[in-house]
């Protein structure tokens, strides 16, 4: 921590032992943002004294920048608060994920078909969205692009594609199944003696089965469907932090990915965000697919503040200690809702490492 820690605890301030580790990491966090967000001439002030119920109070002042008193009314309205769990959601959940499981295996099972018969299509759509499936997935394991669970976003098509042939491959012949069933049902009635029960074939079952697994997947998708469609519509991603920087004049800063292309996308052009990483502990420009290079020449644009976002914690935090060492300190820094927003007086281009 670069400032200084100044402590005063009245006699009796205690913690239960239950909360103890909740309360060290709490105050740690808290210690933390308070020495690195605030001028290195100051000092924290760290003091804790006995309740008038009985607890404990302790309190973290410091002399950063702070928040709007709207702000901060609004905060601890919300810790007052808190939102209560929607447990309608892990409820649905076990049903979404048999209607994806069994969308993804006709998706397979109609793949598979596809491939084995790929060269005696007459119809060119099937082997066409085969070879886009085989494509898109090759592409994508033998690229870079896979890092963990996230970017399997870059192969979403597959989803579409597979639905596409197990609509073409399997609706026909499991239709024409079902309807051979019914006529081999009514002759076995008709020749049937009567007073005589007999089972029907095992393999008829299976077109049967077929049948009900399709009709399943295809209510459980319409029954999702359906319910995304009766929600209330919601504003686009970072939205509401694309039109704060606009109404502070912030219009040229750095950013990590996502919220660098949402906000761009959000404000219609007029907030302009380039893409930064954290390597080896210092910020460096993201993959150069992901924003004009013409952007990150100082000679010819201006960037002058990061938005990070998160708590201070994990990326958020690595992101944070990068900025500070390889930058400095900014000179404002502003919280709106769970961004942080740090503004130099300067080009930051000039000083982010290629």
């Amino acid at each position: 921590m670069d400032g200084a820690i100044d402590q005063t605890f009245s006699q009796g301030v205690s913690v239960n032992g239950s909360a103890a580790a909740d309360t060290v990491h709490l105050l740690a966090e808290l210690l933390e943002n308070a020495t690195t967000f605030s001028p290195k001439t100051t000092q924290v002030r760290v003091s804790g004294r006995t309740a008038r119920d009985g607890g404990s109070l302790i309190s973290v002042a410091d002399a950063g920048t702070g928040i709007a008193e709207e702000e901060l009314g609004q905060i601890n309205w919300q810790l007052a608060h808190p939102r209560l769990p929607d447990t309608t959601v892990g409820q649905r959940m076990g049903f979404f994920a048999v209607a994806h499981l069994a969308g993804l295996a006709l998706a397979g099972l109609a793949l598979g078909l596809a491939i084995g018969r790929f060269f005696r299509w007459e119809e060119l759509l099937i082997p066409a969205f085969a070879a886009a499936i085989i494509l898109n997935l090759a592409a994508y394991i033998l690229s870079v692009t896979p890092v963990n669970i996230r970017s399997t976003r870059e192969i979403a098509s597959v989803l579409p594609f597979g639905a596409v042939l197990a609509g073409r491959l399997l609706a026909g012949p499991m239709l024409q199944a079902a309807g051979r069933l019914r006529a081999a049902n009514r002759l076995a009635r008709a020749d049937r003696p009567e007073g005589t029960d007999r089972p029907p074939h095992a393999g008829r079952l299976i077109p049967i089965t077929l049948a009900s697994a399709a009709a399943a997947a295809a209510l459980c998708y319409a029954a999702a469907l359906g319910y995304d469609a009766a929600q209330s519509p919601v504003a686009a991603n970072d939205q509401a932090l694309a039109g704060w920087l606009a109404g502070h004049h912030l219009t040229a800063g750095l950013a990590k990915y996502w919220h660098a292309n949402n906000t761009m996308l959000d404000s219609g052009g007029r907030v302009q965000l380039i893409t930064v990483a954290v390597r080896d502990g210092k910020p460096v420009f993201g993959d150069p697919r992901e924003t004009d290079l013409s952007w990150r020449d100082p000679r010819s644009h201006y960037a002058n503040f990061v938005v990070t976002a998160g708590r201070p914690a994990g990326q958020a935090r690595l992101m944070a200690q990068a900025l500070l060492t390889t930058l400095g300190r900014p000179a404002r820094t502003y919280r709106f809702e769970e961004y942080t927003v740090r503004v130099w007086d300067r080009n930051l281009l000039e000083s982010v490492p290629r």
